[in-house]
């Protein structure tokens, strides 16, 4: 793949998202879950069973998610699932981008979102996948490695802008 065209796919997926976290941050947080603890003293949460949270165009959907408070907003937020997913409508898109792990982490002081395990992103028909994709949304910084045993590398899938993508059943073959 043209090192070009997998940068070009990092910076649309990353300045997609900066521009749609910065306005969905001041809409309200929305959570459901079958079983919720709140310890105060502590500023944690955990939502167990089916969680779904939103805020503006965001809405996750994971089995667990714990959300850490620092003493005026959320510090980080851990989610889990099978797989948890994500999906977030940047601002002057019509298609979302989704992005779906075994566990994403958010790390709201650093401004760091992590998804880990058969981590996955998608936007129109652009993929991007790794073991690990870890996006720092203040530097527009996109990274992502593959398994430690070399099972699994990095993949990226861009089809060029204004193109009808083949069909899936199609795809690979001469």
């Amino acid at each position: 793949m043209n090192p070009r065209h997998l940068f070009t796919l990092l910076v649309l997926l990353a300045s997609s998202s900066v521009q749609a976290l910065s306005s969905d941050r001041d809409q309200t947080l929305t959570l459901q879950a079958d079983y919720v603890e709140l310890d105060g003293s502590k500023g944690i949460s955990h939502y167990k069973g089916r969680v779904v949270m939103k805020q503006g165009s965001f809405h996750l959907e994971a089995q667990s998610l714990s959300i850490f408070k620092g003493e005026k907003a959320i510090d980080r937020v851990e989610a889990r699932g099978e797989p948890v997913h994500f999906r977030q409508l940047p601002d002057g898109k019509d298609t979302p981008i989704r992005g779906f792990a075994r566990q994403i982490l958010y790390d709201a002081a650093k401004g760091v979102l992590i998804l880990r395990g058969e981590a996955r992103v998608e936007q129109d028909q652009d993929v991007f996948s790794g073991e690990e994709i870890r996006y720092d949304t203040r530097n527009s910084l996109v990274q992502a490695s593959g398994a430690d045993d070399g099972k699994q590398r990095v993949h990226a899938v861009i089809h060029p802008r204004g193109s009808t993508p083949e069909p899936a059943a199609l795809q690979g073959r001469p």
